[in-house]
């Protein structure tokens, strides 16, 4: 087998090529290793942009959900404040009767889990400057939503107990009334976040609500709501 011996240097001149030689191979291979490593954190960038992307357009769908519901949420409450004040069990049963098939708050599935993953990782230090800051105002107001979501579920229950038709004390109507100042404070609340999370995400993110269909059935149930409600106070009129 024939073995490539090294020549020997025989001179400053040769020595210096020699060196460069090595130099240049060297930097060669680390800066193709840079590229390698730019171009497997560009396609990680660009994976977990899409990924957030995609959980954010989801959140906003369910912020719209929360627009679309506006009118008839409002004209529930406003209907089950007079049915709790004149004690008017029949409406009162029909109301719950009404939030079984078609709630007028309805549960939205609020995520924030892929934004949270890309935190604890080395992502953000190769996203563009100032982008998980942007990422960070609108999944901020998600576990907002998530509180509201719990509360009113809690408050809604309260104030249909009197749906029942128990004997009503002072103190019972007063905590149902509760209830029900409690729940317009959460619409609000909720309105209010769903408007800035839409405007924000659009605006800085040119991010929209996803999957068009379901907006549009979301659409369709929401006017099923007012159209419900239309009815049991066409029929508690005197």
């Amino acid at each position: 087998m024939d073995i490539h011996k090294p020549k020997p240097v025989h001179s400053l001149r040769e020595f210096l090529s020699e060196i460069l030689v090595v130099v240049t191979g060297i930097a060669i291979a680390l800066g193709g290793e840079q590229i390698i490593e730019a171009f497997h954190w560009r396609h990680k960038v660009h994976a977990t942009e899409a990924a957030i992307t995609s959980e954010l357009g989801d959140d906003l769908r369910w912020a719209l959900l929360v627009k679309q519901y506006g009118p008839c949420t409002k004209g529930f409450l406003d209907t089950l404040q007079t049915a709790v004040i004149a004690g008017d069990t029949p409406t009162l049963r029909k109301l719950d009767e009404m939030r079984a098939a078609n709630n007028p708050f309805p549960a939205a599935a609020w995520s924030s889990g892929t934004y949270t993953a890309a935190l604890g990782s080395q992502i953000t230090d190769h996203l563009p400057e100032g982008r998980m800051a942007i990422y960070s105002r609108e999944f901020t107001w998600v576990p907002m939503q998530v509180q509201y979501q719990f509360e009113v579920f809690d408050e809604l229950a309260t104030a249909l107990t009197a749906r029942l038709g128990l004997p009503s004390t002072p103190e019972t109507l007063d905590r149902r009334l509760t209830a029900i100042q409690i729940l317009r404070s959460d619409e609000n609340g909720r309105l209010a976040i769903s408007d800035a999370m839409l405007a924000y995400g659009r605006e800085h993110l040119s991010v929209t609500p996803s999957n068009p269909a379901a907006i549009a059935s979301n659409a369709a149930q929401a006017k099923d709501c007012e159209a419900r409600l239309l009815a049991i106070q066409a029929a508690t009129k005197p």
